[in-house]
Parts: structure tokens; C-alpha cells; sequence
């Protein structure tokens, strides 16, 4: 996946390459997906941050040099930010849902994302497939309504 996907998040480029190789990546802006699952999973905090390596790239890797661990980060509906999730296959998204695994791989949360293809892959929104051509998709957050 990460030869052929680049995830600019907030202008930083995501680094794909570290851990285990995704089969799939998961955008949310809101807790519950797939009947009620909960890919982001839960938090030990109330805030919502990312980390920044010095040489530019997102990190979802802890160290003690990194300024905002994303295990403490929380999804909110209403914070305008969008997690972005890594799967390694449908057996991990399988996993989450079943409650063996406690979320996906937690790779960034911003509020604008660019994805560029650069090969046909299948997406999926809201549950409707397709298989789009090489392209540049932009995700930005556009309003926001009052709900009681």
C-alpha cells in the first residue's frame, strides 16, 4: 500500500513504511463504523493531538523525544478532526470488531487530508464501493450543524 499511497495530513506527510505493512486505511469523523464498531478504540484522554517527527513526517510510533502520543488521543464528533486509521487485512478489521483487537493502527488526526494514487485501488464510502483511477482526493472539514 505504501508504494502506491502517499496521506498528507495538515500538510505533513504520513509515514506508511513503519510497523506492519496496511492493507487498508480507514478515515472516521465519527466513533462508530461497520454496526458499531469502534476503529479508533478507546482513549486514555480527552485530548485530541498528533505527533511530528523533526524531519516532517507523522508518527504513530511512541518515544520519549515525541511531543503528543496518539494513544491518549480521543474522537470527538464534533472537533472537526478526522482519524486516520491503518488495517493490516479483513482479519484485523474482523478482529476490532469482535472485540480480540483493541482498534486499528492510529496514524494521524487532522483537519485536511490529501490522498494521492498512483494505481486503481477500491474505495468505499458510506458503504458504496468502487475502484477509482490514480487520483488526488482533498478531505477537509466543511460545516458543522447544532444537534440536541
Amino acid at each position: 500500500l505504501h508504494e502506491h499511497l502517499e496521506i498528507i495530513c495538515d500538510g505533513v506527510s504520513l509515514q506508511l513504511t513503519g510497523g506492519p505493512q496496511l492493507q487498508g486505511i480507514a478515515l472516521l469523523n465519527i466513533p462508530s463504523t461497520h454496526g458499531g464498531t469502534n476503529m479508533w478504540g478507546d482513549s486514555k484522554s480527552k485530548f485530541s493531538r498528533k505527533k511530528v517527527k523533526k524531519d516532517g513526517e507523522l508518527s504513530s510510533s511512541s518515544s520519549l523525544g515525541d511531543l503528543i502520543d496518539l494513544s491518549s488521543a480521543s474522537q470527538d464528533i464534533g472537533d472537526k478532526m478526522i482519524e486516520v486509521i491503518g488495517l493490516e487485512n479483513c482479519l484485523h478489521m474482523g478482529q476490532v470488531r469482535t472485540g480480540l483487537r483493541s482498534s486499528g493502527k492510529r496514524l494521524a488526526q487532522c483537519s485536511h487530508i490529501v490522498i494521492r494514487t498512483k494505481k486503481q485501488f477500491p474505495m468505499q464510502i458510506d458503504g458504496e464501493p468502487w475502484n477509482q483511477p490514480p487520483c488526488t482526493i482533498e478531505i477537509a472539514h466543511k460545516n458543522q450543524v447544532p444537534m440536541l
